[in-house]
């Protein structure tokens, strides 16, 4: 066509026959060609008008098999969900493969009719451009590169001649198109650097021949414009920040970008930035000169308005442009976010994506992980259902979101949901299992899906093994650690249940089921330390130090920073009075978390054993500092809107500043200007509201927990003050776990404890009766209020003020007798007290205190201090044969006795 016609009539004819061709008006082209042909008979256009539309033809009959193939794809994916139409979806198969073959002939005659016509053309003209272009074209869809490179190579680019013999916008095209499929040959022959060159040429041309800018491209030859600049940036990914910049620079280019260029984009940057960065090496992004400047872009992909990004609004260290209406992202997590909520808008709700596009969901998941915005993904998920509900790794991943953002209750009905579409999958059931167990204290539900998962792992275990001849690999669930983990899971549930249970019978049944279940996940997985450290854990339930330190050991040589694993064997060297060498565990294991509460709480109590109470103050300080810097950090969450810190009738200065003996208040206590009398008042006007802490939440269950964790670190502070003789210190500490927690039988039993210590023995003990109101299983309470009705006892025989506390207390107080108890010589308590001649007139305080000591013992029969208590009150009864069996046991149980029990360590699934 260069170099054609002279005359107005022929110009005319070229203008019609460029604009029909651009158009793909076939018939109308032909029309044309054929009034060209009678004024111009030499010229090869009519050869080339023939080539092209075999082409185009050929061109369209690929578009639509690639469609058929994603039909062939959906119905695949559909006959997992739906098996009683997988006849239906077979064969709509064979019509989709069969219509595939017709289109396949078609495309191969299309390719013929092209090459017989282009020989036609290069007979008249072999060094024509336009006749090089589309034989280049050819042999590249044809996926012959190596003589598409010849025709593309021998055609050269006419941009670089002076002057350019380009006349019309259908000769651009074909050109900028030559040009491009030329770089996409460099690129498939490994030529990267040469392909970079290539496409940067196309986008140079392309300005060239539209006015010196891209904003002007005609819209036939925008795609060829969108794809050079989507394929440089997809080739600099041997330099990251290259990468970033290019891919910027294609998203933000001065072209409207089609929605499937911009979505290969943006899938490519959100890979990129959240698999290949990290904050050392992301490129930050400069922000916008102002919002006039910006606003003429024609895309700008990667600067959405604000409204467009209020999913990210709780990220941190985020900023603004100037106008305050362009959100910059900070870091790589923040650029991928906004990236995949772009990419998230390109998907249809009323089809069902393919795989690639809801992985979008699972790339949002980690980005938002990374930023701890865990309801956020909840978010994400419930969006995905809306694409592909049927989809059981959707249902799978909304569940772990919930459970990840403390919404334990509703991660269960969505894993209920799917155990209905696959009952049989023993990943949901351990999952379900882990959520009763850790979380919603229903043991028995975590019993029963554990054995479910027990069950068809073993069954999947005992096919492979028959099976193993004919070379079957099992599946991902069938292997010899799952089957372990299912194990744990059933031996921790046991373990748990053991200590929950109510009496000495249950509780063994259950530590034997747990220990034969443990033996059998440690046998199965004896590289698993969770195994161990829960066998190490069982052992020291029943007092078997010596295996639950060589097991204990064990778990730490597998993993140093288990910090559990630690904190366990702490426990456990300090049950044999090694407290220094206890001391010095804690330390190791706080070099490799340094910030775990339980554990320095730990170490506190030992330095209180070791007679250090100013370094367990300041170890306890250091714990609320934790605290308080998580409190300032930490995403708000929209679980817990109505959360405790809101609800506080008073925020008043922490008693952290007085955690030092010289502060004012530490000083007047020393010195003695404070009052005991005054502590009993104090406490009675600390009460809260109810609504105020825990009864009052709205929140979560992962912020129960954490409360929890707070109250309890205020009360171990509040009974360091109180053996410190702190008193005013240890009221501060008490309010606070009051005011988070006003229902807490703890905090009763540690205001009791205070007043005890003050000698102020009727106001403790009507707090120890609270704490029994609201537990009547809190062990701490029954011991000392067994130690109440003893003292009273020996009250009776002496001389005491009409007045005296414990006479009103024994008449207003006759809780039920608990069960009496079997001692080690086979008699009951009552055999023995006939045995020892026990006169049936024993006064009352004896019989309630012998009775608060006997359920104590229900509860927690390795309790050395309930067996000494009782030894005493059978002393002093008379009763010396049993009184020196409970002596015995508890001389024994001491000896193994820990720091604090070994039941405060969790029994969780990891």
């Amino acid at each position: 066509m260069f170099g054609l016609g002279k005359g107005n009539r022929l110009t005319l004819l070229e203008s019609q026959i460029d604009n029909a061709r651009g158009q793909r008006q076939w018939p109308v082209v032909f029309e044309l060609v054929r009034k060209y042909a009678k004024s111009n008979p030499d010229s090869q256009l009519e050869w080339l008008i023939k080539a092209e539309y075999a082409l185009d033809l050929a061109a369209q009959d690929t578009q639509e098999v690639k469609k058929l193939q994603e039909l062939i794809i959906e119905h695949d994916r559909a006959q997992e969900f739906d098996p009683d139409q997988a006849d239906d979806h077979r064969e709509q198969i064979a019509a989709h493969n069969a219509q595939i073959k017709l289109c396949r002939d078609r495309i191969h005659r299309n390719y013929t009719d092209a090459r017989t016509a282009l020989e036609g053309a290069r007979r008249m003209d072999p060094a024509h451009k336009e006749t090089l272009a589309l034989a280049g074209r050819l042999e590249y869809e044809d996926k012959n590169m190596k003589k598409a490179m010849e025709y593309l190579e021998a055609m050269g680019n006419p941009f670089d001649m002076r002057p350019v013999p380009v006349t019309t916008p259908h000769q651009t095209r074909v050109i900028l198109e030559a040009q491009l499929i030329r770089g996409l040959c460099e690129e498939l022959g490994g030529r990267h650097d040469i392909a970079t060159a290539t496409y940067t040429g196309v986008l140079t041309a392309a300005e060239q021949a539209f006015g010196g800018s891209l904003t002007t491209v005609d819209s036939m030859s925008r795609p060829i414009v969108e794809k050079a600049l989507l394929r440089r940036a997809l080739l600099h990914f041997s330099s990251i920040d290259k990468s970033i910049d290019m891919l910027r620079r294609c998203l933000s280019a001065p072209v409207e970008l089609s929605p499937e260029t911009s979505r290969i984009a943006l899938r490519v940057l959100c890979k990129v930035l959240l698999r290949d960065t990290c904050l050392e090496s992301y490129p930050f992004m400069a922000p916008p000169p102002s919002s006039s400047s910006s606003s003429g872009t024609a895309n700008n992909a990667l600067s959405p308005s604000v409204s467009h990004t209020s999913t990210t609004s709780t990220t941190t260290n985020t900023s603004s442009s100037s106008s305050s209406s362009i959100f910059v992202p900070q870091d790589e997590t923040e650029e991928a976010i906004l990236a995949l909520i772009h990419l998230e808008k390109y998907l249809n709700p009323g089809l069902t994506p393919h795989q690639g596009d809801l992985q979008l969901f699972d790339e949002l998941c980690i980005a938002f992980s990374r930023k701890h915005q865990y309801s956020s993904i909840v978010d994400v998920y419930e969006r995905s259902l809306g694409h592909n509900f049927l989809h059981l790794h959707q249902w799978h991943q909304l569940a772990l979101a919930l459970m990840s953002s403390g919404r334990y209750k509703r991660a269960m009905l969505i894993l209920a949901e799917c155990m209905i579409r696959d009952p049989t999958n023993p990943c949901i059931l351990l999952l379900a299992a882990k959520i009763c167990i850790n979380h919603l204290d229903q043991i028995h539900d975590g019993i029963e899906f554990s054995s479910r998962a027990v069950e068809i792992l073993a069954h999947s275990n005992d096919e492979y093994d028959s099976h193993t001849d004919m070379h079957v690999h099992p599946s991902s669930f069938s292997s010899k650690m799952w089957l372990g983990r299912a194990y744990l899971a059933l031996g921790t549930a046991y373990s748990k249940k053991s200590v929950q249970s109510k009496s000495y019978a249950e509780r063994e049944e259950y530590q034997e089921l747990a220990l034969v279940t443990l033996r059998k996940a440690h046998a199965l997985a004896p590289s698993d330390h969770h195994a161990s450290f829960h066998l190490a854990l069982l052992y020291a339930d029943i007092r078997d130090i010596p295996l639950a330190i060589q097991y204990c050991k064990v778990s730490l040589a597998q993993d140093r920073e288990f910090v559990l694993g630690w904190i366990l064997l702490a426990l456990l060297t300090s049950s044999n009075k090694l407290h220094r060498l206890a001391l010095q565990i804690c330390q190791h294991g706080l070099e490799h978390s340094p910030n775990h509460p339980p554990l320095l709480c730990i170490k506190a109590k030992l330095e209180l054993v070791l007679e250090e109470p100013l370094q367990a103050l300041n170890t306890y300080k250091s714990i609320f500092s934790q605290f308080s810097h998580q409190q300032k950090t930490a995403p708000p969450d929209p679980e817990t809107a109505e959360s405790v810190w809101r609800g506080r009738m008073h925020s008043g200065p922490s008693s952290i500043h007085s955690m030092e003996a010289g502060s004012e208040t530490s000083r007047s206590i020393l010195s003695g200007k404070s009052r005991a009398a005054s502590v009993a008042p104090a406490l009675n006007d600390a009460d809260l509201h109810p609504e105020d802490g825990i009864m009052g939440m709205k929140g979560s269950a992962l912020s129960m927990q954490v409360t929890h964790q707070k109250v309890q670190m205020w009360l171990d502070t509040a009974e360091a003050f109180t053996l410190a003789g702190l008193f005013q210190d240890a009221i501060q500490c008490l309010q606070e776990a009051k005011a988070l927690d006003p229902t807490s039988p703890d905090v009763f039993y540690h205001e009791g404890f205070l007043l005890e210590r003050q000698d102020l023995m009727a106001d403790a003990f009507q707090l120890y009766q609270k704490a029994l109101s609201i537990d009547c299983r809190h062990l701490p309470s029954i011991i000392r209020t067994a130690v109440f009705y003893q003292r009273a006892n020996k009250a009776k025989g002496a001389t005491k003020p009409t007045n005296d506390p414990y006479a009103t207390i024994i008449a207003a107080s006759s809780p039920p007798l608990p069960p009496r108890l079997r001692f080690a010589n086979g008699a009951t308590d009552t055999e023995s007290q006939d045995d020892e001649g026990r006169s049936p007139q024993t006064n009352e305080a004896h019989l309630l205190a012998e009775n608060y000591l006997s359920g104590a013992l229900r509860t927690d029969p390795t309790s050395h201090q309930a067996w000494m208590e009782l030894g005493r009150l059978l002393k002093d009864a008379g009763q010396e044969k049993r009184a020196s069996d409970c002596f015995l046991r508890a001389i024994e149980l001491e000896k193994t006795a820990p720091i604090v029990p070994f039941s405060s360590i969790p029994r969780e699934i990891f």
